[in-house]
């Protein structure tokens, strides 16, 4: 956990081909944007405080299983939706960090959606617990260690910091994989993964969809927050009409 969390600022420094006083720059972008996708990390420290509790009171009831996958559900709504208000606001939110900084807001997608994977990860993981299979979870964790590691060594020295985003993307989505994989066989629990996809692509292709619209018009910052304000109703209205059919 700790390799998938500090090896990217670790190895930063080692393999960016630049001079030291770049390298540490370098890293400091990387780090000061790292702190607006902290966003969503709080969102998720503040659900597994909950969660998992929750979980392990809730594991002999009946419909334990269902009550996960509900729960799984609404993180991800969520979650999507911190996303894309982080996003579409982004240029109030980039005031959390210097002007000297914000050559690195690209990475900023990236990173939310790989801590988005780990909020994902901590709801499927509570498998591995309640059935005292915590050997899996840490080969687990050993895998996504190693993928850290190696996407880092690879792609650092080719796309800078953000081949540290992309590495703790594709890590965190693998242990997702690999947890699901793995849970399926020893404790399924009904997960709506097309829900679920649905929610991610959705919020996805509408933050695209943004990008395009104003590098094309080139709009204001008024006209720019009233268009993306506009975009989150289709996402509100998927997720209403989902969950109230889901009901």
């Amino acid at each position: 956990g700790i390799v998938n969390e500090m090896a990217d600022r670790i190895m930063l420094k080692q393999f960016l081909p630049f001079d030291l006083e770049k390298r540490m720059a370098m890293i400091g972008i990387y780090g000061a944007n790292y702190k607006i996708a902290m966003l969503m990390t709080l969102f998720v420290q503040a659900f597994r405080y909950a969660a998992e509790p929750f979980f392990f009171n809730r594991s002999q009831e009946e419909d334990s299983k269902l009550l996960y996958a509900k729960v799984l559900d609404f993180f991800v709504l969520f979650g999507s939706l911190s996303f894309l208000l982080i996003l579409f606001y982004i240029d109030i939110v980039q005031y959390f960090i210097g002007a000297e900084y914000r050559s690195g807001l690209k990475a900023v997608p990236i990173l939310l959606l790989a801590n988005l994977f780990l909020g994902i990860q901590v709801n499927i993981s509570i498998w591995y617990k309640l059935t005292g299979q915590t050997k899996i979870g840490a080969v687990i964790a050993v895998i996504t260690a190693l993928i850290t590691i190696v996407l880092n060594y690879y792609l650092i020295p080719e796309f800078f910091y953000m081949g540290s985003a992309w590495a703790t993307l594709a890590a965190y989505f693998v242990m997702v994989l690999l947890t699901a994989i793995a849970g399926k066989k020893y404790f399924p629990v009904p997960y709506r993964w097309k829900k679920i996809g649905l929610y991610i692509i959705t919020a996805l292709v509408l933050y695209f969809f943004s990008e395009n619209i104003i590098t094309m018009l080139k709009p204001d910052l008024e006209f720019k927050l009233l268009l993306n304000t506009l975009l989150l109703i289709p996402f509100l209205l998927m997720a209403w009409v989902l969950e109230r059919k889901q009901t």
